[in-house]
């Protein structure tokens, strides 16, 4: 453990942050406020040290894209399956957005 008067990290500021993290500091402020953000307040002014800079960065690590398994839905090639799938016709997309023609009836 280290002593806490041995060698403090310099604290930074809402701005320091925003830099740091490349975004305005309205943004900055904005996030800090909804998802509650670790922070050292002083007065009214809160200050950051190294390891809240590291909670941050890891409440908003997304997952790699890489890991992501994304299915092929919406390709031309499967929306017919899907419609016959789903008890619909397997007509094109171009001809279910056609008006229905005027004056025709269905004849029974």
């Amino acid at each position: 453990m280290t002593d806490v008067f041995s060698k403090p990290e310099p604290l930074m500021t809402m701005a320091d942050v925003a830099t740091f993290l490349q975004v305005s500091r309205s943004t900055a402020f904005r996030l800090k406020k909804e998802q509650n953000w670790p922070c050292i307040m002083l007065g009214s002014q809160p200050r950051f040290d190294q390891s809240d800079l590291e909670a941050i960065i890891n409440m908003n690590r997304k997952e790699s894209p890489s890991m992501k398994v994304t299915p092929n839905v919406g390709t031309r090639a499967n929306r017919g399956n899907a419609q016959n799938r789903l008890g619909q016709s397997a007509e094109s997309p171009q001809e279910a957005r056609k008006p229905p023609k005027v004056g025709s009836r269905r004849q029974r």
